[in-house]
């Protein structure tokens, strides 16, 4: 089952999420965080695909400030530059201390549901991948993955203050992480233990994104399952 729910922000006014219950009726809650297309299809399908694992799945939309409910690019192989140029526009103005606010609730209202039956965790991609970063260092989940995050090196003190199981996902050949920006990241996360660092070789930015210009079915599957062992381990889903 799904549906749209409403969540109430910390500083007033509510935003929409996107709920996909497991068929138990409930499960560990995790928490998914869009690329910068909003909860489009892909958001979506994602989210239906974790709920039939037996995940309580969460996808908020991180928008809602600038323009509520964007649905961009609803098939990544036929996104039109109109749609390319909003994005990047919805990005720019993206406000990361209101998100993390807005986030805080998210995860209030994840462990509250019913649907709920304890762990909650995050997990990322691109603008999303950041904003999970950093929701492990600022909000008490339980683990986080992060797919190809950008701007990370403008947050990497935040890395001492992550404390929860933290799988991060990094293109090796990403344009918007050039070399030595990616090196300067690992070397000052490599301090902490619960932060694990897995590079894919000869890929690009959002290698992960099925249909995308740079999608890699190799890179995408090893990822995939690398995040799928992770989040059974520490979100206690039942095999």
């Amino acid at each position: 089952m799904n549906k749209s729910v409403l969540i109430k922000a910390k500083d007033g006014g509510e935003f929409s999420a996107y709920a996909a219950y497991p068929r138990s009726g409930s499960g560990p809650a995790l928490i998914l965080l869009q690329y910068i297309f909003g909860v489009n299809k892909v958001m979506r399908d994602l989210a239906d695909d974790y709920a039939a694992q037996g995940y309580f799945v969460i996808v908020p939309d991180l928008f809602w400030r600038q323009e509520p409910n964007v649905r961009l690019a609803d098939d990544p192989s036929k996104a039109t530059p109109e749609e390319q140029k909003k994005a990047m526009a919805l990005n720019d103005g993206f406000d990361d201390v209101l998100a993390l606010s807005d986030l805080v609730a998210v995860r209030e209202f994840a462990g509250a549901d019913p649907a709920c039956s304890g762990k909650v965790g995050v997990l990322g991609f691109c603008l999303g991948g950041r904003m999970s970063y950093r929701m492990a260092a600022h909000v008490p989940v339980d683990c986080a993955v992060s797919y190809y995050g950008v701007n990370l090196e403008k947050h990497l003190a935040e890395g001492r203050q992550i404390a929860c199981p933290t799988l991060m996902h990094m293109a090796g050949q990403d344009f918007l992480v050039p070399e030595q920006t990616r090196k300067s990241i690992c070397d000052a996360l490599a301090g902490n233990k619960n932060i694990d660092i897995e590079i894919y070789s000869g890929v690009n930015h959002a290698f992960a994104l099925a249909g995308g210009a740079n999608y890699s079915r190799g890179a995408a599957e090893l990822a995939n399952r690398r995040s799928d062992e992770f989040l059974r381990k520490y979100l206690q889903l039942a095999a």
